[in-house]
């Protein structure tokens, strides 16, 4: 009788989402304690160079410019080498690979917190990223690490008052426009986007293109002009282009978990899924893709007069709303799209950098206390006086 082959035990699968939620659950906060000490130790170069600023307010920004450029490249290792997203362009693709020297404004449609990144995304790759601001609500500042670097290198902070940001809106541009400092200025008209807790910017923005005599958009909320209109002035001199940007997420590196739709029309929050900036961290959640479509038109196609400035950023937004439904009902923007790689050759330099002014922070911290606290105190009362201070030459621009 054939001796029967006795079958080989059957070794146990592990579920991928249990395998990533281990991941997440160990590296993600191993990854986000070092990336905040890193952005901490940008802060103490940051804030070693605040006295060249009572000197010389171009060289200052030269300065905040390289830390912006070194830090980028660390995000940059976070958001597409370590995550994995595959970045698509498409439209005007000529503005990357090459070094670009004009200024800009750059806007975007706004569909959740990762569109942030996205900007950092696109300056990187035109060799613009040391020039990148943004606006920011104001209560970013306060945060230790990225909050208080944004502070350091004048991003543009709102308090959704438009009487106080206008101001401030003015002060910022117009002192980088008298000090000859290269400006790449970034901003969302739109204001904030939709997700289950905001639901009624929806009905409000549909109201407002009514009010206007348009109809509603279906896949954008409707762009406020004053901030838009007030940054074109200010820079108009300045800056020679108005970049388009119109983005969107698709799927997760995981299949396993629900997959990023961000191009389904906002009122069909059953199809949309958004990613958070948080979530590039996250082996699981990581978008899969991101598509980008490019339009650059030269600044003086944009009107002078707030009516005219209105009907053009109007356009745009119809413009970006017919792209993301084409997006949505094929999977892609109109026409051929490239991957356009950025260069990270660099990035363990970058790395090199913060980790050793980290970790020297950090010896500083443990070894001597009393030291160390103090001059932390001398350096709070520092940033107070270099406050007022920048406060003042700005206004004096």
């Amino acid at each position: 009788m054939p001796h029967s082959k006795v079958p080989e035990p059957v070794q146990p699968r592990i579920h991928p989402v249990l395998v990533h939620g281990l991941h997440d659950r160990v590296f993600v906060p191993v990854h986000s304690a070092l990336f905040f000490v890193l952005a901490l130790a940008m802060n103490v170069i940051q804030a070693l160079c605040l006295p060249v600023l009572m000197v010389s307010q171009h060289t200052y920004r030269q300065l905040m410019a390289f830390t912006v450029h070194s830090f980028a490249h660390v995000i940059q290792y976070y958001l597409e080498k370590r995550s994995g997203v595959q970045l698509w362009f498409y439209g005007s693709v000529d503005l990357f690979g090459k070094r670009v020297t004009e200024n800009a404004v750059l806007i975007s449609n706004h569909s959740s917190y990762a569109d942030w990144p996205v900007f950092f995304m696109v300056a990187i790759r035109a060799h613009t990223v040391r020039y990148l601001r943004i606006f920011i609500k104001d209560l970013a500042k306060f945060i230790p690490g990225f909050g208080w670097g944004s502070w350091f290198v004048e991003m543009i902070f709102l308090r959704r008052n438009f009487n106080h940001d206008s101001k401030r809106i003015s002060q910022v541009l117009h002192s980088f426009k008298s000090s000859g400092n290269s400006l790449w200025i970034a901003l969302f008209p739109e204001g904030t986007f939709v997700d289950d807790k905001n639901l009624n910017a929806i009905p409000d923005a549909e109201m407002f293109a009514q009010s206007k005599g348009l109809a509603p958009f279906r896949h954008v909320l409707t762009p406020r002009i004053k901030g838009f209109h007030l940054t074109v002035q200010a820079v108009r001199d300045q800056a020679t282009h108005v970049i388009d940007l119109t983005i969107a997420f698709v799927g997760c590196r995981s299949p396993d978990v629900p997959q990023y739709c961000t191009s389904a029309p906002l009122r069909d929050q059953q199809a949309r899924e958004l990613p958070g900036a948080i979530d590039f961290l996250r082996r699981d959640r990581a978008p899969r893709e991101i598509h980008i479509y490019t339009e650059v038109f030269p600044i003086g196609d944009v009107p002078q007069e707030l009516e005219d400035v209105e009907k053009w950023l109007f356009e745009r937004f119809r413009r970006k709303d017919e792209l993301l439904a084409h997006f949505h009902e094929h999977g892609a923007f109109p026409g051929q799209k490239q991957a356009i790689p950025w260069t990270s050759a660099t990035t363990p330099l970058h790395f090199g950098l913060f980790a050793s002014v980290g970790a020297c922070t950090l010896y500083g911290l443990l070894s001597l206390p009393g030291v160390y606290f103090a001059m932390a105190a001398v350096g709070i009362l520092g940033l107070g006086v270099m406050s007022a201070v920048s406060q003042r030459l700005a206004q004096s621009q």
